[in-house]
C-alpha cells in the first residue's frame, strides 16, 4: 500500500453539541495525524459547526446538512466521500451516518465502530423503543460487518458481548493532552468548588447528586460549593434547579449552573476547581475525567465512568448511591495528593501520542487483513 493510510473518521457532531466526543475524536484525528495517516474527518451540520471548526486546525472537517429530525442524522451523498477510504471508522451509533458506513463495509471497505458506551445497558434502555427501530434496520447488521468494534475500557467489552458475542473487539481508552504541570492545588479555608463540567443529561446522575449533595452534614456543605457547568442537551436544567431549591441549597453559594465552556475558559474553570465530580449512571470512558486528571484535580466518580484505573491508583473516590460515600470523598485530607497521582496516570496511560500510536497500528492491520481478503476472492 503506497503513501499514507486513508482513514475517514465519521461522527454525528464536530461541534461542542457532541460532548465528550468533541474532544475524543478532535484529539484522535489530530495526534493520527503524525503518524502517517491521511485523516479525512465527516460530519454533520449543526447550529455550533461554524464556531467550533476552527479548532479541528489543520483539518478541515467535511460538514454537511442532515436530512429529517436530527436525531436521525441522515446525511445523503456521505457514501461516496467514503468510497476511497482504507479505513473507515464510525463514533458513536443509532444515528443515520451509519447507514452509509454499512453500505461501504458491504462494497468491501474495512470498518472500525466506536460504540462510546452506547451499547451499556443503560443507554440502550434509554430511549429503547427509537433504538430497537434502528437496530433492525440497521445498526445490527452496520455492527455485525464492522472488521473490529473499538470499546473504550473492559466493561464497554462485557456490553457489547452482551448484544454481539462474536464481534471482534479491541479496547483502546480515550487519549488527552496533558499540557503544561499545572500550578500546585490548595485547598483554602473558605468554600470550595467541586466542578461537574459535561452534558446535562439524566444518564450523567446529576439529580441523585443533587440530592446527596443536600443530605451532605453541614460542615461538609459550608465548606463547598457545587458548579454544574456544560449543555443542556435535553432541557434537563430547569428541573435540576428546582430540584436543589427544593431540597434546600442556596444558588449561588451552594450550588451553580453554568453553560458550555470550551477552551481558556474550561481551562480556568478547571484550575480554579478544588475537586471534581462525576456521578454517571452510564460512560465509555469520560473524556471530562481525563482532562480533570491532566488538570491536578481529584476525581469524585461512579464505578460506571469505567476508569477503574483512578481507584486502583489513588486518583479517585468512588460515589454511587449513598450520601455518605459522597460526604467522605469531599471529606478526604489526601485531596491534593489525590489530583497528582491523576495527572501521573493521564501522562503514564493517556496521553494522546501513545493513545493515536495504537489507533494507527490498529488501523494499518484492519487495512491489510481486509485487502489479503479482497485479494482472495
Amino acid at each position: 500500500m503506497g503513501g499514507p493510510l486513508r482513514v475517514a473518521m465519521v461522527t454525528g457532531s464536530v461541534s461542542r453539541r457532541a460532548g465528550g466526543l468533541f474532544n475524543s475524536v478532535r484529539g484522535l484525528s489530530l495526534a493520527l495525524a503524525e503518524h502517517n495517516i491521511d485523516i479525512r474527518v465527516h460530519s454533520l451540520i449543526d447550529g455550533d459547526t461554524t464556531r467550533d471548526l476552527p479548532a479541528w486546525a489543520p483539518l478541515h472537517p467535511d460538514a454537511a446538512p442532515s436530512w429529517g429530525p436530527s436525531a436521525f442524522g441522515w446525511r445523503p451523498g456521505l457514501g461516496p466521500s467514503l468510497k476511497d477510504a482504507d479505513v473507515i471508522h464510525q463514533h458513536g451509533i443509532w444515528q443515520g451516518i451509519g447507514l452509509p458506513v454499512l453500505a461501504a463495509a458491504r462494497a468491501g471497505r474495512a470498518t472500525m465502530i466506536s460504540p462510546r458506551g452506547m451499547l451499556d445497558p443503560w443507554a440502550r434502555a434509554n430511549a429503547a423503543w427509537k433504538k430497537r427501530l434502528v437496530w433492525f434496520a440497521w445498526e445490527r447488521a452496520n455492527l455485525t460487518r464492522a472488521a473490529c468494534i473499538h470499546a473504550l475500557a473492559a466493561a464497554e467489552v462485557d456490553a457489547v458481548r452482551k448484544v454481539l458475542p462474536n464481534a471482534p473487539v479491541e479496547i483502546i481508552p480515550n487519549g488527552v493532552d496533558p499540557g503544561p504541570d499545572p500550578a500546585p492545588r490548595q485547598m483554602p479555608e473558605g468554600r470550595r468548588t467541586c466542578l461537574f463540567l459535561g452534558r446535562i443529561h439524566p444518564k450523567k446522575g446529576l439529580a441523585r447528586l443533587i440530592d446527596h449533595w443536600a443530605a451532605l452534614p453541614q460542615e461538609t456543605r459550608a465548606a463547598w460549593r457545587l458548579q454544574v457547568v456544560g449543555p443542556d442537551e435535553v432541557g434537563e436544567r430547569d428541573s435540576l434547579q428546582a430540584r436543589a431549591a427544593e431540597r434546600g441549597l442556596i444558588y449561588g453559594k451552594e450550588i451553580c449552573f453554568r453553560g458550555p465552556l470550551l477552551g481558556s475558559a474550561k481551562a480556568e474553570a478547571l484550575a480554579e476547581a478544588h475537586a471534581f465530580v462525576l456521578p454517571s449512571y452510564s460512560e465509555g470512558l469520560p473524556m471530562s475525567v481525563l482532562e480533570a486528571w491532566a488538570a491536578g484535580l481529584p476525581v469524585l466518580m461512579t464505578r460506571e465512568c469505567n476508569l477503574p484505573e483512578g481507584f486502583s491508583e489513588g486518583a479517585a473516590h468512588e460515589i454511587g448511591d449513598s450520601p455518605r460515600a459522597l460526604a467522605d470523598g469531599l471529606a478526604r485530607a489526601d485531596l491534593p495528593r489525590m489530583g497528582d497521582l491523576g495527572r501521573a496516570l493521564v501522562i503514564a496511560r493517556f496521553s494522546w501520542t501513545a493513545i493515536a500510536a495504537r489507533h494507527a497500528e490498529l488501523y494499518r492491520a484492519l487495512a491489510r487483513r481486509q485487502g489479503a481478503r479482497l485479494a482472495a476472492r
